[in-house]
């Protein structure tokens, strides 16, 4: 299809600081289809957080991905390097969230649904 984006690769982003963080949400909004965010999150070190990063982001990522969507831990080496997945919904308080995640997880995927064969598909697959 003509003028249709199908991946797109962020880099360079200094969450730290806000001109590049409120970037990024820009980016975020502009490419926002459909009520929500599917993800694919990989958690390796800690090389860029505090310890009192790493210990409120550990409790409070889980806990907002899950009461506002769905996240599952896929594959996991130990406490601090996994794989997960999750589904968050859209709403005003996503974009902020999104620079925690983008922060606390070393890679996230955002896989935005296109049609509803992929949305199905990614529903499925969250399930398992």
């Amino acid at each position: 299809m003509k003028n249709q984006i199908n991946m797109i690769i962020i880099k360079g982003i200094d969450i730290d600081d806000i001109d590049s963080a409120e970037n990024l949400k820009d980016i975020i909004k502009r490419l926002t289809i459909g009520e929500g965010y599917y993800f694919h999150f990989r958690r390796e070190n800690n090389f860029f957080l505090t310890d009192e990063e790493i210990r409120k982001f550990r409790n409070e990522i889980p806990a907002y991905l899950n009461s506002n969507g769905k996240y599952l831990i896929k594959y996991k080496i130990d406490d601090e390097r996994f794989d997960s997945i999750g589904f968050l919904t859209i709403n005003e308080d996503t974009y902020v969230q999104i620079l925690a995640l983008w922060k606390y997880f070393e890679g996230v995927t955002f896989l935005v649904r296109v049609n509803f064969l992929l949305g199905k598909s990614m529903k499925k697959y969250m399930i398992r």
